[in-house]
């Protein structure tokens, strides 16, 4: 089946992942193999032509690119990290809308508020502070609408990141 064939790759990295949850794998090393996993599947274009499942790797490697980026010590590959992450994210909200699934809508845009924090602690533009709020908060108010606790946590733990990121540089 073809979702099974595009899926193994991420199921290798997530399992990656896992282990470095565990202690076992070095934080860059799982980080770099996620985004390689989810650069493969979406190099198979004959394999997504489902449009959620590539706005569903195009999510995956937005948040693993934020992710590895804050593993990166070169700023100038901190900004291309980042300016790829905004672009993936950016492409799956044109799938991933809030009225055909709102809730993978509401966990890009947690995302994407993600990318804007780590972009803003990189540059420190305001922009990215009010940027991730919009995001955030209109993912939490979705979160709260579908009664996702969990989600809403989430969102609400990236809020207060957003805030207290925009408060120390002021």
């Amino acid at each position: 089946m073809v979702l099974e064939f595009l899926r193994q790759p991420l199921r290798t990295a997530l399992q990656r992942a896992s282990e470095l949850a565990r202690g076992s794998l070095d934080t860059r090393e799982a980080l770099v193999e996620l985004c390689g996993a989810n650069e493969e599947a979406l190099g198979e274009k004959d394999v997504l032509d489902d449009a959620l499942l590539r706005a569903e790797v195009q999510n995956n490697l937005g948040a693993a690119l934020v992710m590895l980026s804050q593993h990166e010590t070169n700023e100038s590959t901190q900004k291309k990290l980042l300016a790829t992450a905004l672009r993936c994210l950016g492409g799956a909200l044109q799938i991933r809308t809030r009225s055909v699934v709102p809730r993978e809508w509401a966990i890009t845009k947690t995302n994407l508020a993600l990318a804007h924090l780590q972009r803003y602690r990189l540059v420190g533009d305001q922009i990215d502070i009010m940027a991730g709020r919009v995001d955030v908060d209109l993912a939490r108010a979705m979160f709260a609408e579908m009664g996702l606790e969990d989600e809403k946590t989430w969102a609400e733990a990236v809020r207060r990141q957003l805030l207290s990121a925009g408060k120390a540089r002021s």
